[in-house]
């Protein structure tokens, strides 16, 4: 720490209380930062501090500096598995209602199999004028 910093510590699962006690540090006069891991906009601390807002936060300035995502720093370690046209779906029920993420994944599969359709069909037709890029 620089000086006389104070540093608070939250548990998991309290990111919307650590985030109420960082606006109420704000609301009061203090300069506050919220540090978490991997990026603020994945599993960071910026969507709690947003939900924690209230009609007295109207008073403070909120910034977000955003990170790298765990995902993309482990597979920088594979070479590039995630390079080309790659979708990510969390089943994280760490701070998400699991009907919330069944629902979610459920409707993510949906659209995955109405894809595959659709380039089969195509394919199937040998209709390739509807496949974008050259075939």
């Amino acid at each position: 720490m620089i000086g006389e910093k104070e540093a608070v510590a939250f548990g998991m699962k309290e990111d919307i209380k650590r985030a109420r006690y960082a606006i109420d540090q704000a609301v009061a006069g203090k300069i506050v930062c919220i540090v978490s891991s991997g990026d603020s906009e994945v599993y960071g601390m910026s969507a709690a501090v947003y939900e924690a807002l209230d009609s007295q936060s109207s008073k403070i300035t909120i910034e977000v500096i955003p990170g790298i995502p765990v995902m993309c720093s482990c597979a920088s370690l594979l070479g590039a598995p995630i390079s080309h046209d790659c979708a990510i779906f969390s089943l994280s029920a760490l701070l998400t209602d699991k009907d919330l993420i069944k629902k979610g994944f459920l409707s993510w599969l949906k659209a995955i199999l109405l894809l595959f359709y659709i380039i089969q069909k195509v394919i199937n037709e040998k209709n390739f004028s509807m496949m974008p890029g050259r075939y």
